[in-house]
């Protein structure tokens, strides 16, 4: 038979492992959402470098995006 505090030991174990992994997750979700709207202001960049007649290969080596995804914009 199993004692109290063995019981309780694991039961707290295991409530902080699942709250670690809610955490976790919801920290891994606002990494994507801060990598998505960084990656959205470098098309923003482009666009309006593209707009002012920038060249492509120019605009590449600013932002990082390749000449294929700048001429799509």
């Amino acid at each position: 038979m199993q004692s109290v505090s063995l019981f309780f030991k694991e039961e707290e174990d295991f409530l902080y492992k699942k709250g670690a992994e809610k955490e976790r997750a919801k920290a891994e979700a606002r990494m994507r959402e801060e990598r998505a709207k960084a990656a959205e202001e470098k098309r923003n960049i482009a666009r309006q470098f593209k707009k002012i007649g920038v060249s492509v290969e120019d605009i590449a080596k600013a932002t990082g995006l390749s000449p294929e995804e700048i001429e799509g914009l």
